[in-house]
């Protein structure tokens, strides 16, 4: 039964990995840890596809964050944003992040003021969001505005594709908040790639109304593996 059991996990990945891909490319590499890649998130069923999907950043790797789930409470980083995945060549092991907050001329005056702004910004754009759609609490609406806002829509065969600039050393995990995670490389070859999972919970924040007007896609769950790229770190 188990072997059975097995080989049925197995069948499903295979199912969820081959109905959306994604691949990247580095544009350019400016430094050791700092890259512009180009990213292509391809539908490459006939079906319609929707999926949670943050264009906006990255995640590091961490085992709590990597699966997380959505209906936690709170969350300090860009929820459905891929996560980087590094490993040595000679270790399939991937290499976890550190966090840690910004250094003192990051939070000078100035930036301060900047960071609490764009937080004040957004907890008003969560209350007219609230507002408009009725919600109960500003949890739900936070969770549904930011769900809503990064939802990524595939049309059969579609190919979505977008360059952003990524510094290893520092990930921003959100744009409200000081704090980061860090990759820290040694003189090593190593492996570069990106993962995206998703859960069943992250669309129970959607309202029954939102749910129907997309009825005709459907909704991806699973985990997304990217290709890997090799470079070497200082070089």
């Amino acid at each position: 039964m188990k072997k059975y059991l097995g080989l049925l996990s197995l069948l499903v990945s295979f199912i969820f990995q081959s109905q959306i891909k994604i691949n990247y490319t580095i544009q350019s590499h400016v430094e050791t840890y700092q890259l512009t890649l180009k990213i292509d998130v391809i539908n490459l069923t006939g079906d319609y596809y929707l999926l949670p999907f943050d264009i906006n950043g990255f995640k590091g790797y961490s085992d709590s964050e990597y699966c997380g789930i959505y209906n936690e409470k709170d969350y300090p980083y860009n929820f459905f944003a891929p996560t980087i995945m590094i490993n040595r060549d000679y270790d399939q092991n991937y290499l976890y992040t550190e966090s840690s907050r910004g250094h003192s001329d990051r939070e000078s005056k100035e930036n301060i003021k900047i960071l609490q702004e764009t937080a004040g910004d957004e907890v008003n754009k969560v209350n007219k969001w609230k507002k408009e759609h009725h919600f109960n609490s500003y949890e739900y609406a936070f969770k549904n505005y930011y769900i809503t806002n990064n939802l990524l829509i595939l049309k059969p065969h579609e190919k979505y594709s977008y360059e952003i600039f990524v510094d290893l050393s520092n990930l921003s995990r959100t744009k409200t908040s000081f704090l980061y995670d860090a990759y820290f490389l040694e003189f090593s070859r190593y492996n570069l790639g990106l993962h995206l999972c998703i859960t069943d919970d992250a669309y129970q924040w959607l309202t029954r109304e939102q749910k129907k007007k997309f009825e005709k896609y459907k909704f991806f769950l699973g985990t997304i593996k990217s290709n890997s790229i090799s470079f070497e770190a200082y070089k």
